[in-house]
């Protein structure tokens, strides 16, 4: 797959994906500094999902209409030791392989979720409920949240 990896995303992960074989580019590396939208119009150039811990790009998706060729990962997950972040964040992307076209967060599961509709014609789809996993490809102590891109 091909990701391009936020500045807020630890090193640590970004060396263990192209360790693992994927195509990923950092900000931090080609452009430290970058204001949230050129971060995403990067992402839309290079047809990337971009990998990320700042909710900000969950509206700015939206207010662009970010096709389906790329997606957004947002990880809303406690920080593991940065001895163990690398692999923890990389078996959490590589646990599916329909991340394009979606916006997607990753977080601790809850007590139970609900139908949440994004608005105008996008869509959402939940897989999550009473706090466990209905996707069997997600551990149950992890809430992931799909919403089909445009």
């Amino acid at each position: 797959m091909r990701f391009l990896a936020d500045e807020n995303f630890p090193g640590e992960a970004v060396n263990a994906l192209r360790t693992a074989g994927h195509d990923i580019h950092w900000i931090s590396q080609s452009a430290a500094g970058a204001s949230d939208v050129r971060v995403l119009e990067t992402a839309l150039q290079e047809a990337r999902i971009l990998l990320t811990f700042d909710k900000d790009f969950g509206e700015l998706a939206w207010r662009f209409g970010l096709p389906a060729s790329c997606g957004i990962i947002l990880f809303r997950l406690p920080t593991p030791p940065s001895t163990s972040i690398g692999a923890a964040l990389l078996a959490r992307i590589e646990e599916r392989n329909d991340w394009v076209g979606h916006f997607s967060v990753v977080e601790l599961a809850g007590s139970g979720c609900a139908r949440s509709p994004i608005g105008n014609n996008h869509s959402a789809a939940i897989t999550c409920g009473g706090g466990k996993m209905i996707s069997t490809s997600v551990p149950s102590f992890f809430r992931l949240r799909m919403v089909k891109l445009a």
